[in-house]
């Protein structure tokens, strides 16, 4: 019905050194109004938000993200589903929300447990 806001489906993967850390902290995220699936995502907007984004907050509190660079050229894609975990490759460029200053990601990859 009309007001109601539209579903979306999400795959949040997030690293940290220590559980609940607030520093040295990596995320990858994927949000699609269909089911997340073996396909390349972007940073293109979907709805009213980024259908693929990367962070990162490092040792010394700054806050990366996608979202904050001007040609972020975020890829993530998915390669593998299983009932067991997801894998794939991930990159594209963050930058900070103090200074502007940006950091390049090439080259990752992921496989976690579901």
């Amino acid at each position: 019905p009309s007001g109601e806001a539209t579903p979306f489906n999400f795959l949040d993967i997030e690293g940290m050194n220590t559980q609940n850390a607030t520093t040295n902290v990596f995320a990858i995220v994927i949000t699609d109004f269909s089911a997340i699936t073996t396909k390349t995502y972007t940073d293109a907007v979907v709805g009213d938000t980024f259908q693929g984004t990367i962070s990162y907050y490092d040792g010394s509190d700054n806050q990366y993200n996608s979202v904050l660079a001007s040609t972020p050229a975020v890829t993530i894609t998915i390669t593998e589903i299983t009932s067991t975990y997801v894998a794939g490759t991930f990159s594209g460029t963050t930058a900070t929300i103090s200074t502007g200053e940006t950091a390049v990601i090439t080259n990752g990859s992921f496989k976690v447990k579901r």
